[in-house]
This record gives C-alpha cells, structure tokens and sequence, in this order.
C-alpha cells in the first residue's frame, strides 16, 4: 500500500507541521504501507503560480508520478487544487483521495481517474471562505462547505464545531482523531 501527502500551499518546511503530522498514525494503522512525503512535495508557491502558472515547471506531473501507484493520496487545501490537476493527466481508479479542508470550488467537476473521495470540511475555515474570491481561479470554498455534486464516489464529512480553524486538523487535540477518520475511511468503515 502507498499513501502519498499533499501539503497547502504556503508551506515551507514540506508539510511537517501540519499534513506530515498524521504520518506516525498512519504508518501505525497501516505498517506495511510506503508512505510518501517527499515525492508530492512542491515546495513554497506564490499565489500567483499555485493558482495561475502552476503549469510553470514540473509540478503537476511529478505530482501525478508520485499518484499513479498511489492506494490513498491525503491532500490539505491546495495540495487537493493540485491533486485533481495531477489526476487529470494519470488514470488510477484504485485510488482514495482525502481532502482537508479544500481550497476547491465547491462545484468542481471530478473526472473519472479515482475509486473514492472524502471531503472533510468545516464551517468555521475562514481561510477557504477568502481563496473563492481569488479572480479566475479553481480556489474555491469546498473546505468550508464541501462538495456540491451528485457524484457517488464523493462523501462528505462535516466537523463544524470541532474543526474551528483551517489547519486545526493537525492541532494535537485533533491529530489522531483525524487520522482514526482517515483509516476508517479506507477500511471501508465510514
């Protein structure tokens, strides 16, 4: 099994503070499985090139290398922007996706090159209430209010009022709770 993670994108220590805190949860819940932190990593990005010139370089297509032997990608606010761009260009329909906090347009059209995908959203992210008011760009407020689509393979999980932040998920009140949610999710449990 491969778990690959996804950090936002005003990250600049590779996500250790924050996505990379889940890992010794999960490697405990799963400990056969490579869990990869640094293939997906890209880096700190200006506002500028996550929304506009993230075509720029390689991004997206080492992103999609690291997915396409993937079982379960776990991606926080913009890492979930860069994650549906990386499988728009690779098929796995084995893979589970798992998305913190969202900085996606709440009406984003998924494609077919993902088994399942678990939205967990909070009322109180302030931070994705802003990126939907980013000009021409796939931002959006998904992370407050998840995903507006008919598509069966999407869940949504609220965690309003536990949730008060958008990066609270990693706070260590919510640490393991979060990544209990996570293996629940994979195990079929949810």
């Amino acid at each position: 099994m491969k778990i690959v993670e996804l950090h936002g994108y005003n990250v600049r220590d590779k996500g250790a503070g924050s996505i990379g805190k889940l890992k010794p949860y999960l490697m405990k819940a799963f400990p056969n499985c490579n869990y990869d932190s640094d293939s997906a990593d890209y880096g700190w990005d200006l506002l500028l090139k996550a929304n506009y010139f993230y075509w720029v370089g390689d991004t997206i297509d080492n992103i999609a290398n690291a997915l396409k032997d993937a079982h379960m990608v776990i991606c926080h606010s913009n890492g979930a922007n860069y994650c549906v761009k990386a499988l728009r260009k690779i098929c796995n329909k084995d893979i589970k996706i798992v998305f913190l906090s969202p900085a996606l347009n709440r009406k984003h059209k998924f494609n077919e090159s993902f088994d399942e995908c678990l939205v967990m959203h909070t009322l109180d992210d302030k931070t994705v209430s802003l990126a939907k008011y980013v000009p021409f760009s796939s931002w959006g407020d998904m992370g407050k209010v998840g995903a507006y689509t008919d598509d069966y393979r999407v869940k949504n999980l609220d965690h309003t009022g536990t949730i008060k932040q958008h990066s609270d998920w990693f706070i260590d009140e919510h640490i393991e709770s979060v990544a209990s949610t996570i293996e629940a999710y994979y195990k079929g449990e949810l």
